[in-house]
């Protein structure tokens, strides 16, 4: 049996380190070209030396993934490499004939054949071996420092390598996490500020998913008010995979992972001087650049990379709608028996944030775009919301600037140390410092209608001002006159600020004794945050890049009296919110694994305390000096006065897992896991929180997998149970211009069956293959009963039985493709069914059933250069993602309207990718 930890091949390998080895060195920024065209090609030249070194030398000057184990290699020496040969060949030729070569996939794995001496001088190349290899060992939330493969897991886990990642196209995290079962995507936001919903836990943003990045948090609470975790980061090609947990343990190594846990996985510096170059383009203007490059330096390994992107957006605002990038210098050495990392990350981007567009429900109940806007295409933001005057409560101007969109700047230093204490026994020591600056600006819309209808509710205001009036009329805030008999739609323009710093340290020891396989940790991480929020409301006219409007006053002659609006705005500060605080939470887990028989055994537990303390500046509408416009009558703004909140919750985890090999290429296993979701800042600052506590949540799961070197397949069938669930509504009121807020708790039960599975004609993927992902679920309120006050009178709700919020029952993507000129091209269409759902508890505002079409094509022009087309939504459909959250999450303000507002996906849209390797 292999010994517990793994470590990277440059490690030197000692008598007293631990014996099983990863050695995954940097998937291509390409899918590798094939064996017939490119493994004849590379010239080596590797000098007689320790076999490990040896063997990830011819690595990477083959810029491939080699896979072997530590305990094999120990104390042996390679032959030398010299001339041009196959990447097969020659790793065959630097390990000599007591080890096989094997393929698996777009890595080599290198094995000891049996019986084998502990020093030999390799003999010449064998023939190629036909069995099959061993997948690539999955890094996420293992149970022990053993490393497992994705057959051999006791979990449902993706794992999405480079090669799927490009061929993807996709724009966004989210975007890429479409691919992955049992998750509910809405990418429509555009490349941050999106919504991932897993196995029936119906929480918005990423709030039931933990993010990790080189296995620590990118953001230790990845749910925060307007800073959800995929603001934090962004896909590019310093990424060597992404890990995808969905459910298991996730919760025993992670805060609020209450469904699972993403792992950004970067590529490891190179041991020889390597370069990759990405150049992208595609409609919105998109232009894109990818690098990634590393060398040793001294002692040292050290690489660098990232991105830089500018383009116009898939809904065009009239502006740059995405502009900046992100980059990362990272250091690593070796010693005996430590290994040292060193990273810095910076982004530096603003991204547009797409918001519901108009829509409307025909007689038929078909839903179509309303006369005039381009809803797959179309968004109401422009060059005329892009710069607004804001007044504040007291009295001063606020510039407001949509073109910021979602923008962050944020610095993160990470340092890791891996320390092999003997043979038996590592530490390992993790260390994350962030800190960063957020700006949320966006057009949050209201209600759509006539214009007529919207005027009505204006018209004793206006009275109010000039008593002679007797009806209303629109113009553009510029002056310009309007048609009355158009449409008219509310908005909200809303700037919020939060600056964030949080340490994050973990700390691992990793061992084994008598039959147990063990971790121990030590979590620990300190928050502080602040949050100044600022808006005003307006009314707009529907049509693409909308215009602001201001209300006219007639009188009975149809003379025009006067305008009861500002520059097109109806109320100043409609919402304020100014405070800091602190989230400290501290965590103690630990798991064992172990065998007896044919059965493997896992227990996870986690223990953690959360502190919450904040200090929240009082509110209250101030009147302001205007007597001629409504804008001022009601602004919100501070008192200056501050309250101070704190709270405490405890957190307990248990996690169980049993697991038994059938035959070598099948599996089973169960899981069941105890956890819950903590508050936080958000929570405990947000009205109402007068009634906040933790919510427990059960998860269990039972699966089968089997894997062949030509298919795949993973059945998983979950359940998840969610105790007070807490459904929060904060609702625009059209008449008032102003927001309320209410929250109601009730229990979720979902059960479903996850599907993952591929099948190729041959096993190096030429010819024809399919690839299968699909979820089935019945995501229900068991109970959700609440009382509430309808024209003074007590009516009691019970929507017990309904379905949950925005998740479907039936979610298919199938993708199949081909393989041709021996692997050096590529073609593959996918088809999405995503099932019908519901924007409200109540059940009564439907979002429709929808499918799509997309088409991905890549060709390897040259063993170093690789071309990709992708193409989305060739069908342009007019799918829809999300209604609008401001119409009411409990009950739909939009439920049988025939103007609405929701958030379709993005029309159809091409992009190309040229990628070098050098």
């Amino acid at each position: 049996m292999a010994q517990s930890g793994f470590r990277l091949n440059r490690l030197k390998a000692g008598t007293g380190s631990i014996s099983l080895v990863l050695c995954l060195l940097f998937a291509s920024a390409t899918l590798p070209a094939p064996p017939a065209h490119a493994e004849a090609d590379p010239t080596f030249n590797v000098p007689a030396r320790p076999l490990a070194a040896a063997l990830s030398q011819v690595a990477d000057q083959a810029g491939v993934q080699i896979v072997f184990v530590g305990a094999e290699v120990r104390d042996h020496i390679s032959h030398s490499v010299s001339g041009a040969m196959s990447t097969k060949a020659a790793l065959q030729w630097a390990a000599g004939k007591d080890y096989e070569v094997v393929r698996s996939g777009d890595a080599y794995v290198i094995r000891r054949r049996a019986k084998t001496l502990a020093r030999h001088i390799p003999a010449p190349i064998p023939a190629a071996q036909a069995d099959s290899a061993p997948e690539e060992v999955i890094v996420t939330a293992r149970m022990s420092a053993l490393s497992r493969t994705r057959l051999d897991s006791s979990y449902a886990v993706t794992r999405l390598t480079t090669n799927t990642i490009q061929m993807s196209g996709s724009l966004s995290a989210a975007d890429l996490l479409r691919a992955v079962p049992g998750l509910w995507v809405e990418s429509s936001g555009g490349e941050a500020s999106n919504n991932i919903r897993a196995r029936g836990i119906p929480r918005d943003g990423f709030s039931s998913l933990a993010v990790f990045e080189d296995g620590l948090p990118v953001q230790h609470d990845p749910g925060l008010g307007y800073l959800n975790a995929d603001q934090s980061f962004r896909i590019d090609d310093t990424l060597q995979a992404v890990e995808v947990v969905r459910g298991g343990p996730a919760s025993v190594f992670a805060s609020n992972a209450l469904a699972g846990l993403i792992n950004l996985i970067p590529r490891e510096a190179p041991s020889q001087p390597e370069t990759r170059l990405r150049l992208q383009a595609g409609d919105g203007n998109y232009r894109r650049m990818d690098f990634w490059t590393g060398a040793p330096v001294g002692d040292w390994r050290v690489v660098t990379g990232g991105f830089y992107r500018a383009d116009d957006g898939l809904r065009p605002t009239g502006y740059t709608a995405d502009r900046g990038g992100q980059w990362r210098l990272t250091a690593q050495r070796d010693w005996e028996h430590i290994k040292l990392s060193l990273d810095y990350k910076q982004l530096d981007d603003s991204v547009a944030f797409y918001l519901p567009v108009p829509l409307q429900l025909t007689i038929g109940g078909e839903i179509k775009p309303v006369p005039g806007f381009d809803a797959l295409y179309g968004t109401l933001a422009g060059p005329d919301t892009a710069a607004v005057k804001m007044i504040d409560a007291k009295g001063q101007t606020y510039p407001f600037d949509l073109k910021r969109g979602t923008e962050v700047r944020l610095d993160q230093y990470t340092v890791k140390l891996r320390y092999e204490l003997n043979d038996r026994l590592t530490l390992n020591e993790s260390l994350r410092w962030r800190r960063s600056s957020t700006w949320r600006n966006g057009l949050f819309p209201g209600y759509p209608n006539t214009a007529s209808e919207k005027l009505k509710a204006y018209l004793p205001a206006a009275q109010a001002i000039y008593p002679q009036a007797v009806r209303l009329g629109l113009s553009y805030a510029d002056g310009t006159r309007l048609a009355d008999d158009g449409q008219a739609i509310d908005a909200t323009l809303s700037s919020v600020r939060i600056p964030l710093t949080e340490l994050i340290n973990d700390t691992r020891l990793e061992g084994q004794a008598d039959g147990h396989h063990f971790t121990a940790g030590f979590y620990v991480a300190e928050v502080n945050m602040s949050m100044q929020r600022l808006t005003a409301t307006t009314l707009l006219e529907v049509r693409n890049q909308a215009r602001r409007l201001d209300i006219v006053a007639y009188d009975a002659m149809g003379n025009p009296l006067g305008t009861i609006t500002q520059d097109g705005i109806t109320r100043y500060g409609a919402q304020f919110d100014n405070y800091s605080g602190t989230e400290r939470s501290i965590a103690l887990y630990g798991t064992d694994e172990w065998t007896f028989g044919k059965w493997r055994a896992d227990i996870g537990i986690r223990l953690e305390q959360l502190k919450l303390a904040a200090d929240v500046e009082q509110g209250q509408a101030f009147q302001g000096a205007d007597a001629f416009h409504i804008s001022d009558d009601a602004i919100l703004g501070g008192t200056g006065q501050f309250v101070h909140l704190s709270r405490e919750f405890d957190g307990q985890t248990l996690s169980l897992g049993l697991t038994r090999p059938l035959d070598e290429q099948t599996q089973i296993y169960g899981r069941i896991t105890r956890t819950q979701y903590l508050p936080n800042l958000t929570d405990m600052t947000s009205p109402p929180a007068d009634d906040l506590h933790t919510e427990p949540v059960t998860l269990s799961e039972f699966g089968f997998k089997h894997a062949t070197p030509a298919s795949d397949m993973h059945i998983v069938a979950f359940s998840t149970a969610f105790s007070a669930y807490r459904v929060t509504d904060n609702v625009f009121d059209a008449t008032t211009n102003a927001y309320s807020q209410r929250a109601a708790y009730g229990d979720t039960l979902t059960v479903g069956v996850e599907v993952e599975g591929l099948w190729c004609a041959r096993r190096d993927r030429t010819g024809p293959d399919l690839a299968l992902s699909a979820t089935w679920q019945q995501p229900r309120f068991e109970n959700l009963r609440y009382t509430e006050l309808v024209n003074g009178a007590a009516v009691a709700r019970d929507f017990s039985g309904n379905r949950l919020l925005r998740v479907p029952d039936l979610m298919i993507r199938l993708t199949p493709g081909y393989g041709f000129a021996h692997g050096r091209g590529r073609i593959e269409t996918t088809v999405e069914y995503y099932g019908d759902r519901f924007a409200d508890a109540a059940n009564t505002a439907r979002l429709p059933a929808y499918t799509t079409l997309s088409v991905a094509f890549r060709y390897d022009l040259t063993p170093r250069l690789t071309f990709i087309l992708t193409g989305d939504n060739l069908g342009q459909t007019l799918g829809l993602t999300e209604g609008n959250p401001r119409a009411g999450q409990i009950v739909s303000g939009d439920a049988d309207a025939t103007y609405f507002a929701a958030r379709p996906i993005f029309g159809r849209s091409f992009r190309a990718a040229l990628s070098f390797r050098m």
